[in-house]
């Protein structure tokens, strides 16, 4: 077992991968909106395109997204305790609360393996994105200028999504993500009349907004998991020491950060009613491909390759929220 212990930079750190995972699944969810409220109808390959995706966007509003929501909450809950508990209420609690940051170390790391699994799923249909992008050469040479000129405007570091202040409706949900000044810097959406414009600005989210905003939310996720694999190991190190005083430095050095975390959680929650909205716009897909995804996707736990279903079981095992969640698709 590693000496290592959590550091008050990767503390800030911690609160800030929480603040970075919800900006990108509010990225990700207003993507997904681009394509099904995008109104081009008479693009007869981007319906096709978007027919495509349409089961896995279910798999991501449905089951995916919902267990990362399980996650930042359990999370939250967790460090409150270093707030709710004296000093010497903690002592008492050492060994419960290093089950606690494994399980949370488990849990953030299976969401990052669902979220790498759909990832990989949106990105299988790039052959049905070339034949838009294709079929709409000229809107597409047209699109590429128009986001890098957006791009040189915005000082923001999510300029990555530029894209979406093309898109009506979307751009002023989108603005104050993509300008640090605001929305007066508002781009100027494409006329929804310009199906073939529209159709071109709404693939290209999805091969690139979507992707980007799912590669960071997966890096998030993974340092998420690997600060709880850390703090796991100190506490479990702290509940076999004796010393006062080292256990006492960690107790302070967590608790003082505790606000800014606990802020950042938050800052996550309040992020999920508007994301849920905008994934009102998918169309309900079949509730047995969902089944069937978590059912045959597998993924390798220890010498064991096991269903997305098995490992989630067996980790979320005493968390009711997923077990109601997954008890709708068995």
């Amino acid at each position: 077992m590693s000496n290592r212990t959590v550091t008050e930079t990767e503390l800030v750190k911690f609160g800030d991968d929480l603040r970075n995972a919800a900006i990108n699944y509010k990225i990700a969810c207003m993507s997904l909106r681009c394509c099904y409220t995008t109104n081009a109808s008479s693009v007869k390959e981007f319906v096709a395109l978007r027919r495509k995706i349409t089961n896995y966007a279910n798999v991501y509003n449905r089951v995916i997204l919902p267990i990362a929501n399980i996650v930042v909450e359990n999370i939250q809950d967790f460090v409150e305790t270093y707030t709710a508990l004296s000093f010497d209420d903690f002592k008492e609690c050492i060994e419960d609360l290093a089950d606690g940051a494994k399980r949370n170390h488990e849990m953030a790391y299976f969401t990052k393996l669902l979220h790498e699994e759909i990832l990989s799923n949106f990105k299988s249909e790039q052959n049905s994105v070339n034949i838009v992008l294709k079929k709409l050469e000229k809107d597409a040479v047209w699109y590429n200028a128009r986001a890098k000129q957006l791009k040189e405007s915005s000082n923001a570091k999510t300029s990555w999504a530029i894209g979406l202040s093309l898109i009506p409706g979307v751009n002023f949900i989108a603005s104050p993500i993509l300008w640090y000044r605001g929305k007066e810097d508002l781009g100027e959406a494409i006329a929804i009349e310009e199906e073939s414009k529209l159709a071109v600005a709404a693939t290209h989210i999805i091969q690139d907004v979507l992707g980007t905003s799912l590669q960071k939310f997966i890096q998030a996720l993974a340092d998420i998991s690997g600060f709880f694999n850390v703090l796991q190991n100190e506490l479990s190190i702290l509940a076999r020491n004796s010393d006062n005083r080292i256990t006492k430095l960690h107790y302070y050095k967590c608790r003082n950060k505790v606000p800014t975390i606990i802020a950042a959680c938050q800052f996550y929650m309040k992020s999920i009613p508007d994301c849920q909205t905008e994934l009102l716009c998918i169309p309900n897909g079949c509730d047995n491909y969902v089944q069937q995804w978590l059912v045959e996707k597998k993924e390798k736990n220890g010498n064991l390759h096991q269903s997305f279903l098995e490992l989630g079981r067996n980790i979320f095992n005493t968390n009711v929220q997923f077990l109601r969640l997954i008890e709708f698709f068995i």
